[in-house]
């Protein structure tokens, strides 16, 4: 027993619950977090608050993320749920909320697939007016100072979009 690891099957994270929630019906951690900040989460992890976690435990591979608002890239994303869970060539990756609608295959050795029912995508929406920024204050989306995006390192991803709104242009079908 000295030398094996803690394997957890399931759990659950509510947070302002006022009762035990029930843990999920099959393998899987769901996380009902509050509104959050996700530049604030993602630096979390480039800190290496991820770091070691999987050294002396073995948490479930399916992971469910679910926050009634996260702003991220300079939107506002509403009534998000985002899941996770392995697949036979990779991960697949669930978006769902008010202003996505989409499935990533993130698949080893080969291209990911992204198939986007739809997507509103406005960052200039979220934009503080000049007049009313505070001193000191980050731009409410990463490309508002950048001329161009360089999509240099990424993976190659097939992309397909249903009904896609970008900076007030429709795409797609």
């Amino acid at each position: 027993m000295l030398n094996q690891k803690l394997t957890l099957d399931r759990a659950i994270w509510t947070s302002e619950s006022r009762t035990v929630p029930a843990l999920p019906d099959q393998q899987g951690i769901e996380l009902n977090l509050p509104p959050m900040d996700g530049a604030q989460w993602l630096a979390l992890f480039q800190k290496g608050a991820a770091d070691n976690v999987g050294t002396n435990a073995n948490f479930p591979q399916r992971i469910t993320v679910r926050t009634p608002s996260l702003s991220l890239g300079g939107q506002q994303w509403n009534n998000l749920s985002i899941v996770s869970e392995p697949a036979s060539n990779g991960s697949i990756v669930q978006a769902q909320g008010r202003e996505i609608n989409a499935t990533l295959a993130m698949r080893n050795n080969a291209p990911w697939l992204a198939n986007i029912k739809y997507l509103y995508y406005n960052p200039s929406a979220a934009k503080a007016s000049p007049t009313k920024a505070p001193l000191n204050s980050t731009p409410a989306s990463p490309f508002s100072a950048v001329d161009n995006v360089s999509f240099r390192g990424w993976p190659d991803v097939q992309l397909r979009c249903a009904e896609c709104w970008m900076w007030g242009q429709k795409y797609g079908r």
